[in-house]
């Protein structure tokens, strides 16, 4: 029975999926008002009232048929609320002029209706019903005070018990209709959150698990990354006053440094491939594996002839070679190559520059001098015909060389959350010449930190350092295993 009495409901203001619960809510209202007219009509038939009366019950009723018929039937939502409102207020005018006004039963319907209205109309308005249901009281009862020859009163005391009684019936059954509405609602969505929640919940772990088995995996890939790159305490054995001040943004870096000694000549880049996290890493690994191939090939070629031959290689292995290509993927790299038996220093770069720090004897001042990269990344580039540059450049004792990716003087922070830029590191290497090495790297560490502040970092960071002095020229020359020429 419970069922097919849902089933009516349903069928009469529509299902909890076909609407929300204010539309629900005002379908069902809409429906009682029509019931509610009819009746009126009904009862008015055997007693002698002004014909204006029927006339405002006629024209509430056939407005709640239409209203009614455009929210039910139709699904056409817009201003019903409001002409609904409208026509409620009419029949509470015509009910208190006709029917004795505040003695009689209109008054009891204020209360009920003020409940209607607040519960399908939105928060922004609600204030204002209530205003306008307050003045229209006080306007009917201002009107009873002044004009009460416009009231009627009831025939005789039974009607005016009768009224009351029918008054009464209705507000209960529209605010218990209201109630249980509510009620039903309330339970149909607190059952629908617990389903959410429960799948959320699962979904979570579900994610949880995915989330470790790729952070295991990516960890995985950053041993094997690490046992890749050369490793600095091996460095540290020939060139010992050096940094390296690498920091990548997520597990894997996209960033890689490369050294490699042949006989009286040792080299060493920098690199800062395409993205950064796992492409990036790949792209690294290419670089690392390229690079060993090509001066392992040969024992003195030049820088540019490495980058030469490091672009034809990776533009082959990542299939650029199509014109009509859409890959750009590729690194920036700055590669130097000290040769130590004459005194010479080789750099080629590819869209990172060399920063040599030297002091002045006759001031004591440090002075920057800066040799500028070529604009032609180490991959596919409209550039296709142009070649890398070589520079060389005196070896001389006591003179620091530098070499970066752009993640250091990219990354933001700082009062106006603004970029560190070039300018700000080129004033941070100079302010701290003076330093060891080791100190050079924890100073750039510290300061990027204190720029950083709660700012996420935004790209992986490498800055390579190198002072040459007697010590470490003499390892780099000396001790290192030889590197065998082979035949290709």
């Amino acid at each position: 029975m419970r069922k097919q009495v849902q089933q009516v409901v349903n069928f009469i203001i529509g299902s909890i999926n076909q609407f929300s619960i204010e539309n629900r809510l005002l379908n069902a209202y809409l429906f009682i008002g029509f019931c509610t007219t009819i009746a009126i009509l009904v009862v008015n038939s055997f007693e002698n009232l002004p014909y204006w009366i029927d006339l405002v019950v006629y024209a509430s009723c056939l407005g709640h048929c239409f209203l009614f018929y455009r929210t039910r039937v139709k699904k056409n939502l817009k201003h019903v609320s409001f002409f609904f409102f409208i026509f409620i207020l009419s029949m509470i005018t015509a009910g208190w002029l006709g029917s004795q006004g505040i003695e009689g039963a209109v008054p009891y319907f204020y209360f009920c209706c003020l409940v209607v209205f607040l519960s399908i109309s939105v928060p922004q308005q609600q204030m204002y019903i209530i205003l306008i249901v307050f003045a229209h009281l006080v306007v009917l009862c201002f009107l009873q005070y002044r004009c009460p020859e416009y009231i009627l009163c009831y025939k005789t005391k039974e009607d005016r018990i009768f009224d009351l009684f029918a008054s009464i019936l209705i507000c209960m059954f529209l605010i218990s209709y209201l109630v249980v509405t509510l009620k039903n609602n309330y339970e149909k969505e607190r059952r629908k959150v617990a389903r959410y929640q429960d799948e959320i919940l699962k979904q979570k772990n579900e994610i949880q698990i995915k989330n470790i088995k790729f952070t295991d995996s990516i960890t995985y890939a950053q041993r094997i990354q690490e046992a890749i790159l050369p490793s600095q305490n091996l460095l540290k054995r020939f060139l010992p006053e050096h940094f390296i001040f690498f920091k990548p943004c997520d597990i894997v870096s996209g960033d890689f440094y490369w050294f490699k000694k042949s006989k009286s000549c040792f080299y060493i880049a920098a690199a800062d491939c395409t993205g950064h996290g796992v492409p990036g890493a790949f792209m690294s690994v290419l670089g690392l594996t390229m690079l060993d191939e090509i001066v392992k090939s040969k024992s003195f070629i030049p820088t540019n002839v490495v980058l030469n031959k490091l672009r034809n290689r990776l533009i082959r292995s990542l299939n650029q070679e199509d014109s009509h290509c859409s890959t750009r993927d590729g690194m920036d790299i700055a590669l130097l190559k000290f040769d130590f038996e004459n005194n010479i220093l080789e750099y080629s770069g590819a869209n990172i520059p060399l920063y040599l720090f030297k002091k002045d004897q006759q001031t004591g001042q440090h002075q920057l001098v800066v040799y500028r990269a070529d604009p032609l990344p180490v991959g596919v580039h409209s550039g296709e015909k142009m070649k890398y540059k070589l520079n060389k450049i005196p070896l001389r004792k006591n003179e620091t060389y530098y070499i970066f990716s752009d993640g250091y003087q990219s990354q933001f922070g700082g009062e106006k959350n603004s970029k560190f830029l070039t300018k700000r590191l080129r004033e941070t290497l100079m302010a701290i010449q003076d330093e060891s090495m080791e100190n050079q790297k924890r100073i750039l560490a510290e300061t990027i930190v204190q720029w950083q502040g709660e700012n996420e970092q935004i790209d992986d960071m490498l800055v390579i350092g190198i002072r040459i002095s007697e010590d470490g020229e003499r390892a780099a020359s000396s001790s290192w295993p030889i590197v065998p020429e082979t035949s290709t």
